[in-house]
């Protein structure tokens, strides 16, 4: 989290906007060159070079036009938050421009000639060559690093849109909580879409309360657990501030917001969207929004212009969007919280459809800074030809290129027009999840023809989907790590091959593969029941490795390339031979994070000799003081595996943070064909080692018990065979787990 040049971020303050406001002067049409624009060009070998006092459109053109390797050109009135006059794509260099007294959101430029006269800029040009590693540590060194956003927000999300009668106070508690609970699934954040609004479907920040009769309870028990789902869970509602117009008979706390305004309540004054005024922003935040949610969502129907948001007349033309993400983010962090804002990525600089199949690379590079600010919504995924293909192009190379590690797409059925729950509207729901539980954010989200209640689905798809739900829910603390892990390195843990292969010419050319962390992920885009088959190469691994299946019930050996049959219930995932990771076992959300047992899941073979290690990283989840105290925990766990012995070495939690526990369950779990060999199992814990009973269950929360269960007790993470052992030490303590085979 190094700050960008010139210290702290400055924040844009005009006078508050007036009603009486002038119309804003029209903005010139977006594609004003005859060369192609570029669709997604963030991978390799699409650097940028940006030009300055470049004032025109031909001149513009021009300047793409000499150069040999250009492939497109955004102009300044895309109303990029940088401002900068021309960026050439290019595969030659990258520069990166900064005003050295106007800094907003990090690395930005300015016009030419911005309203205050000409700005003095810095260049930075990064050469890296193909150490992408390094080239990201130095941009972040900029830029600033991709932070760390709550825990919750790695976990399970329910996303309501399009199914009015949800939008009630008794469906929040009796269906939609009651029906995860009932169903045993991990939840973590709620969204509830337009129709909680009392104005219309998107304006105003005031529950309608014919449907919300007493809205204050409702949020109060979803912060303190007593809800019907039983567990405190994060509330965010989606707002259009461009459409919100803030006055008396619209607001419930309306006198609360003048206040702190400075205007008197009895004035009857309206207000518009103003989020280039900090004192409107944190009346909003303060006095609206914060009673109503934890994290916004802002959504804004105009993309990107926000005519009715002041974006034409803003100061030097920053754009909304960002700003907004911005604006939360700060204001959270002067109450030590973080933040996740779900803030719609635009398309096109007009506004006008900015959904997937006109979203375009520029609007990337004009914020580069902007991952600090999590997280971006790509829009409506029934838009755009194949949101799950889109989203496997774009997540892993924005990351790579710009840091944006932290993107969402519904996971919905938007563009299916098939009856819904039929074949094709259920498999298309499966495919969608299978995707998103390795993607960043994890959020079904109903749109105009979809379900994202899974219990509502026949089986075989409710089994299918109550699977992929939990396994998210159980991945939550490894995910977290990995975050960690980036918002340290800088290294994407959703990234493309080419990352860590760049010398390989097939990693450059491989389509729908990414690595999430260790794992490799090839997610199914065809939408429908028909099993595919598909090719999915396995690039090389240190020493030679090997890959094993997700299952684990299948092993190959590394750089090569193998065909296989993708069936509805199958998401190819493959992993290097030991590798360790630390999971939640999988079912409800119950107690704190950190009382939570952890399982640290393992694929071994025991036809090659191993020792590889592991580490959970865990804090409070929800504060600053990770960062600005230090406040966290790790826990490292060590594989040594040879051909008749398996030991796990746990070592005790070191570091302070608040909630760490005094006792932690932990649970090995061993995936690959070795269970049939065991013979006899030890653990030890404090120096003190004990035979363990097989077969025998119980309490995984009693402390100072262990045992061994059989495999079947987790049959919902996919592991037909293998083993559990599971310990219960002192979380201060070492322990140990000894299995011995024939």
């Amino acid at each position: 989290d190094v700050p960008p040049p010139g210290g702290r971020i400055r924040w844009w303050e005009r006078p508050l906007r007036q009603p009486s406001a002038p119309p804003s002067p029209p903005r010139p049409p977006a594609d004003m060159c005859a060369r192609p624009r570029p669709h997604w060009d963030v991978g390799p070998g699409a650097t940028r070079a940006k030009t300055k006092n470049v004032g025109t459109v031909d001149l513009c053109c021009a300047a793409c036009n000499s150069m040999d390797k250009c492939v497109g050109w955004t102009w300044a009135g895309d109303g990029g938050v940088d401002g900068i006059n021309c960026w050439l794509f290019s595969s030659v260099i990258s520069v990166v421009q900064t005003t050295q007294n106007r800094t907003y959101g990090g690395v930005n430029g300015t016009p030419a000639q911005s309203p205050s006269g000409p700005m003095p800029t810095d260049l930075y040009l990064f050469c890296y060559g193909k150490d992408f590693a390094e080239g990201a540590r130095q941009l972040a060194t900029l830029t600033g690093s991709p932070p760390l956003m709550p825990q919750s927000a790695y976990g399970v999300w329910y996303s309501g849109c399009c199914i009015p009668e949800l939008y009630t106070q008794d469906a929040v508690q009796n269906e939609i909580l009651r029906g995860y609970r009932e169903h045993e699934l991990p939840l973590d954040v709620l969204v509830l879409d337009f129709f909680w609004h009392r104005r219309g479907p998107w304006g105003g920040y005031s529950w309608d309360k014919n449907d919300f009769p007493n809205p204050d309870q409702l949020v109060a028990s979803l912060r303190d657990g007593s809800n019907r789902y039983g567990n405190p869970i994060k509330l965010m509602n989606n707002h259009h501030p461009d459409s919100a117009v803030i006055s008396q008979a619209t607001e419930d706390r309306y006198a609360e917001f003048a206040t702190l305004v400075g205007v008197n309540p009895n004035s009857n004054l309206s207000f518009k969207c103003d989020f280039y005024n900090l004192t409107y922003v944190t009346a909003l935040q303060d006095a609206l929004l914060a009673p109503v949610e934890d994290y916004p969502w802002v959504d804004c129907v105009a993309c990107g212009v926000h005519a009715a948001c002041g974006s034409a007349d803003a100061p030097d033309n920053l754009d909304f969007n960002l700003l907004a993400n911005y604006a939360f983010d700060e204001l959270f962090a002067t109450k030590n919280q973080r933040c996740v804002t779900l803030n719609r990525l635009p398309g096109r600089a007009d506004g006008s459809n900015c959904n997937w199949g006109v979203l375009n690379g520029s609007k990337l590079t004009h914020n580069i800074g902007a991952h600090r600010y999590p997280a971006a919504w790509v829009g409506d995924s029934g838009t755009g030809p194949n949101p799950i293909s889109e989203s496997i192009a774009l997540f892993p190379a924005a990351a790579a290129a710009h840091l944006w590690v932290h993107f969402s797409v519904d996971l919905a059925n938007y563009a299916d027009s098939s009856p819904p729950f039929s074949q094709n509207n259920s498999a298309r729901y499966v495919r969608f999840l299978q995707f998103g539980v390795f993607s960043p954010i994890f959020r079904p989200h109903d749109g105009g023809n979809d379900e994202t209640r899974i219990w509502m689905f026949p089986e075989p798809y409710f089994g299918l989907l109550r699977e992929l739900v939990r396994l998210r829910g159980a991945l939550t603390p490894f995910i977290y790590t990995l975050a960690r892990e980036t918002q340290v390195s800088a290294t994407p843990f959703m990234r493309p091959l080419w990352w860590d292969h760049a010398e390989i010419g097939l990693a450059w050319t491989v389509e729908e593969q990414y690595m999430f962390g260790p794992l490799l992920v090839r997610p199914i885009a065809d939408q429908d029941f028909t099993p595919r088959l598909v090719n999915v190469w396995l690039p090389p691994l240190p020493s030679k490795g090997i890959w094993i299946s997700w299952k684990g019930d299948a092993i190959w050996s590394s750089n090569v390339t193998v065909s296989l049959t993708a069936p509805i219930n199958l998401t190819p995932v493959f992993v290097p031979v030991g590798t360790i990771l630390p999971m939640w076992p999988p079912g409800l959300r119950t107690g704190s994070p950190a009382s939570r047992s952890i399982m640290w899941t393992t694929w071994v073979t025991t036809s090659a000799s191993m020792h590889t290690n592991s580490t959970l990283y865990e804090d409070d989840g929800e504060t600053l003081n990770y960062r600005s105290e230090n406040a966290f925990g790790t826990t490292a766990a060590s594989l040594l595996v040879s051909t008749d012995t398996i030991e796990m070495t746990i070592s005790p939690l070191l570091g302070e943070f608040m909630g760490r526990p005094e006792y932690r369950t932990h649970i090995l779990q061993l995936r690959g064909n070795v269970s049939a060999g065991i013979t006899e199992v030890f653990c030890t814990i404090e120096n003190v080692t004990t035979p363990l009973t097989l077969g025998l269950s119980g309490d995984y929360s009693t402390p100072a018990k262990w045992w061994r269960v059989t495999a079947s007790d987790f049959s919902e993470l996919s592991c037909p065979v293998g083993a559990v052992v599971a310990v219960c030490p002192p979380a201060r303590a070492s322990s140990s787990v000894q299995i011995l085979l024939n």
